[in-house]
């Protein structure tokens, strides 16, 4: 193997750690097992509204518990819009909270806000889907920066383990706040 292969696979190996790192889609399939459903990929607009009234029922959506609206946020925060097809029908995706985001690093997507994790944390702190919502809202936060400070992330996960020490999460916060050390000791304070 070359010196130049052997650099060019460190760097892949970099690349997919974090990737793999700060992926919001992995978080949520350790939460939950729902697959990450794609608009490009063939789920149309009314899969969508169908989905999500399913778990509605009847009831309105403002009297539903903490329970149906982690199921609604977990499954919108899975799907994929493409751009396109955002721009095509803004009102319908932004009924269901999704937004455009513009980085100046990674171009344009599309996010869901997490209107229904707000909701738990605001409404049902109580809930047993706290931690969670406030961990996934975290993230969902992030997908709007440019860049990841690996120092403050270190910080807010350390802070979250001592306020929510039984999270399901526990492990794979662990695993990151592993990683994220390793990456500022190597010198590598942002990503980017």
């Amino acid at each position: 193997m070359t010196f130049r292969n052997s650099k060019l696979n460190q760097f892949s190996i970099f690349f997919l750690a974090i990737i793999l790192l700060f992926s919001p889609f992995i978080i949520i399939n350790t939460i939950s097992c729902n697959k990450t459903e794609s608009t490009k990929s063939g789920i149309d607009k009314s899969e969508i509204e169908k989905t999500v009234n399913s778990f509605i029922g009847k009831a309105r959506l403002e009297e539903k518990d903490p329970d149906t609206l982690f199921k609604i946020g977990n499954y919108l925060n899975n799907i994929e819009i493409d751009v396109n097809d955002y721009r095509k029908d803004l009102k319908f995706y932004q009924k269901y909270n999704f937004e455009l985001i513009e980085s100046e690093n990674f171009g344009e997507s599309i996010s869901y806000n997490g209107f229904h994790f707000k909701k738990i944390i605001i409404e049902f702190p109580e809930s047993e889907f706290l931690d969670d919502c406030i961990y996934l809202m975290h993230f969902i936060e992030n997908d709007k920066k440019d860049f990841i400070d690996l120092k403050k992330e270190k910080k807010f996960l350390s802070k979250f383990l001592i306020k929510y020490p039984n999270t399901n999460l526990k492990e794979n916060i662990e695993n990151k706040l592993i990683a994220i050390e390793k990456e500022i000791k190597s010198g590598n304070d942002i990503i980017d």
